[in-house]
């Protein structure tokens, strides 16, 4: 059964077998982000939910900020790596051992 659409006898599926679920995927994630950015106001009325929404604020910026620090992580390591020779040779040059 040989088919002219979807895996096929390579086992691979094409971008274009992937457009209807991506198209399906559109208004799901619109209306849970639209839920999301709704909850602070519906949680507002409780008093104990104020602190929870507090820890999730800081949850939310550590995730932000994990993740701008893993993308820099490449560039300082090119850096790091760049610099290393000048590092050591001003050190050999003040007479101070590279090796520990």
């Amino acid at each position: 059964m040989s088919s002219s659409t979807g895996a096929g006898a390579t086992g691979k599926i094409s971008t274009e077998d992937l457009i209807p679920l991506k198209m399906g995927m559109i208004p799901v994630v619109f209306v849970v982000t639209f839920g999301a950015s709704l909850l602070p106001w519906f949680i507002k009325r409780f008093t104990a939910a104020l602190s929870l929404m507090s820890f999730g604020c800081c949850m939310a910026a550590g995730v932000i900020l994990g993740g701008g620090f893993s993308h820099l992580l490449m560039d300082a390591l090119d850096v790091g790596i760049r610099l290393q020779p000048a590092r050591s040779a001003s050190l050999c040059s003040d007479g101070m051992s590279t090796s520990r």
